[in-house]
């Protein structure tokens, strides 16, 4: 019981002595407990300094046991709050290092990256350092770079897949871009609606802005690396791809001699959902020559409208190879010739 309280044990030897005995000299309690005297010695200091004896003014001294009951609360009372003490200083450690191992593991897995420059740059850090694969949701406004400043995506080792918002259409160099981007193995394809930027490269790194972009704000992004969250925006990802439209255009249509040779180019961006407005300009042609091209390919189909031009594209496969208008009807092949434009 002693040793609970946090008395040595050669001190407990001496003070149960005591307490059998009621009184002893130090020579006698040596001699009886056959311990050295600097034991002995030390022990009832110790038991002194505790209130557990006491000594008396004769010459040599006597000690004489404290009343284990009275003396036993004090111990009890006084270890009951060392042990709170270290119990709320045990607590203090335990939440500083969870809280270190949470902010060392955070690190790990997610990176924050501030500022224009800081931004474009780690932009193509991921653009050129892919291996395997990219991929990338693509939305207006564009902080870090436009499509005018995007860099080619050329590696015939990586496989890209570009997810554009709708909007990037109105952007009338959109098309030239991707032709000249020239990358072998490209998928490009059209959303109506975005949720948000995000670049994807080899599945392992992922950029995504913090917050939206406002005329005080600070452009600003998380790197995020393997973690929970990645596998999450790689599901994302995958669920809007699914989800929009592949963006088919015909190489010949950016031809400067021949703008628009053939409707698939037409097509193809009819069906992503771009206006008559942003077909023209990208192009190159006057929105009434893309009516005009529109009507002509209804006519063909036998459709009344737009949607049902674009289900008998699909259902005749007219958008499957980019580079094949053989799903065409002859007269829709060469529609410049055919319209005179």
């Amino acid at each position: 019981m002693l040793h609970a309280l946090g008395i040595s044990e050669s001190a407990g030897v001496v003070y149960r002595r005591l307490v059998v005995t009621a009184a002893g000299t130090l020579t006698e309690l040596t001699e009886h407990l056959n311990l050295p005297p600097r034991t002995v010695a030390a022990a009832l200091h110790d038991l002194e300094q505790r209130g557990l004896v006491t000594r008396t003014a004769t010459r040599p001294a006597r000690f004489v046991a404290a009343p284990p009951d009275t003396v036993a609360e004090g111990l009890l009372l006084r270890r009951q709050t060392e042990l709170n003490a270290a119990r709320t200083e045990l607590d203090d450690l335990v939440r500083a290092y969870r809280d270190g191992r949470q902010a060392r593991a955070t690190g790990e897995w997610i990176e924050i990256v501030t500022g224009q420059e800081e931004l474009a740059g780690r932009v193509r850090q991921l653009q050129h350092g892919a291996r395997t694969e990219f991929c990338g949701f693509v939305k207006p406004p564009y902080v870090a770079q436009s499509v005018d400043e995007s860099d080619d995506l050329t590696s015939p080792e990586v496989t890209y897949r570009v997810l554009y918002d709708v909007d990037v259409l109105e952007h009338p160099k959109l098309l030239s871009r991707i032709r000249s981007a020239n990358a072998p193995h490209e998928e490009v394809r059209v959303h109506p609606e975005l949720p948000m930027k995000l670049m994807i490269t080899d599945r392992r790194t992922a950029l995504l802005p913090l917050a939206r972009v406002g005329p005080t704000s600070v452009p600003s992004a998380v790197v995020v690396h393997p973690s929970g969250l990645l596998d999450a925006l790689l599901a994302l990802f995958e669920h809007y791809w699914a989800a929009s439209t592949p963006l088919r255009v015909d190489e010949s249509a950016f031809d400067s001699d021949s703008p628009i040779d053939g409707n698939l180019p037409i097509l193809a961006l009819l069906v992503v959902g771009a206006t008559d407005r942003t077909i023209a300009h990208q192009l190159g042609v006057s929105a009434r020559t893309v009516q005009r091209r529109v009507s002509d390919m209804m006519a063909a189909a036998g459709a009344q409208n737009r949607i049902q031009l674009g289900w008998y594209a699909a259902k005749n496969g007219w958008l499957d190879d980019p580079r094949q208008v053989g799903g065409l009807p002859s007269d829709l092949r060469h529609g410049a010739e055919a319209t005179g434009t």
